[in-house]
């Protein structure tokens, strides 16, 4: 799989534009309680690229969000989790690109697992998973 893009997953992307933030300056729990918002108030929910396992209804049938990011597939395996994310920002941990993934908690609906992964992988020509950097559990809202 050359192109990093390849099974992708779109995502809503609350987060400012461009090159992302730093995890660490602002606590994680701030973060994700912003990005869970942004969801929650967005009338769009995430998105998979077409030709993906996940994809229910044809892409073309749902227009993507300019402020979706994309999580390349061998970050969404940095996770262990298929799930399709709720939302996913761009970023640094400890001065590495990564991104904070946000999937829902299995066992508790009141709960969100958030996860930085390394984004080096999306880069490489023969990816494997990324690097899970970071796991923490919050409560929504």
């Amino acid at each position: 799989m050359n192109d990093p893009a390849e099974g992708s997953v779109a995502t809503k992307h609350t987060g400012g534009q461009g090159g992302g933030s730093e995890f660490a300056a602002e606590p994680l729990d701030r973060q994700v309680q912003r990005l869970l918002a942004g969801v929650e108030g967005a009338a769009a929910t995430p998105k998979v690229e077409a030709g993906t396992d996940n994809d229910t209804d044809t892409a073309s049938e749902r227009p993507l969000l300019s402020n979706e990011v994309i999580v390349p597939s061998c970050v969404q395996l940095g996770t262990g989790r298929q799930e399709e994310p709720l939302a996913a920002k761009t970023g640094k941990y400890q001065e590495r690109e990564a991104y904070l993934i946000l999937l829902p908690h299995p066992a508790d609906n009141g709960r969100v697992e958030a996860y930085v992964v390394d984004a080096s992988c999306a880069s490489e020509t023969a990816p494997g998973p990324g690097e899970l950097l970071l796991k923490r559990s919050y409560q929504r809202g």
